[in-house]
């Protein structure tokens, strides 16, 4: 295995640039979860959401109530989608949280 001084100038300046690439998604993620209630989301979307969702067959349109842009309605099999990326990318910030510390430097 190489050691970081043994890369080359240019190997050195692609991790640099890809580090702060990823760390900035990093913080902006963590923003995300300061934004919002994820404890409050996840208990409201488990309580409340998950069984109406039940009830929808999959192709079933759900109307999109937000104002963002140029989003569209979802049928229900593409919300649940939605649902489990947002259920993961919470769980994986909330699991990871003394790296995420170390990786960003503030308290996240």
């Amino acid at each position: 295995m190489a050691t970081y001084d043994s890369l080359t100038d240019e190997q050195k300046a692609d991790l640099a640039t890809y580090d702060t690439t990823m760390r900035g998604a990093v913080v902006s993620a963590v923003g995300i979860t300061k934004a919002i209630d994820a404890a409050s989301l996840a208990t409201f979307g488990k309580d409340r959401i998950d069984p109406i969702m039940a009830l929808l067959d999959d192709g079933e349109v759900v109307p999109n109530s937000t104002d963002l842009g140029s989003a569209k309605d979802l049928t229900a099999v593409e919300y649940k989608s939605l649902q489990v990326i947002v259920r993961g990318v919470l769980k994986t910030l909330n699991d990871n949280r003394s790296l995420i510390v170390k990786a960003i430097g503030i308290n996240a």
